[in-house]
């Protein structure tokens, strides 16, 4: 599924990180080319910088028009821009988890 919101049964969503709002959190699930066209270097600084599957994630600012957008992943915040962050599969954390 890349580059495309699918809801799943339960209470979670998968989506990339481009897709969330701002101040919403998540569970990577997965880094992989996605429709931002990225190549195999750009997904091993993703890895390199903690954007690995099981990391919380979270969204704490965006400029206008959304690119760059600042995430927070563990104690440190990256900016990423539109094309990486359609590389990062997240599972929406819902307000009960």
């Amino acid at each position: 599924m890349v580059g495309e919101a699918t809801a799943l049964t339960g209470e979670s969503e998968l989506v990339t990180l481009a897709d969330l709002v701002l101040q919403e959190s998540a569970t990577i699930t997965a880094v992989s080319v996605g429709s931002g066209g990225v190549n195999e270097t750009a997904l091993r600084r993703l890895a390199e910088i903690g954007f690995l599957p099981g990391e919380r994630v979270k969204v704490v600012a965006r400029v206008p028009g959304g690119d760059p957008m600042a995430v927070r992943v563990g104690n440190s915040t990256f900016a990423l821009r539109r094309r990486e962050a359609l590389c990062v599969h997240v599972r929406v954390r819902q307000p009960n988890e």
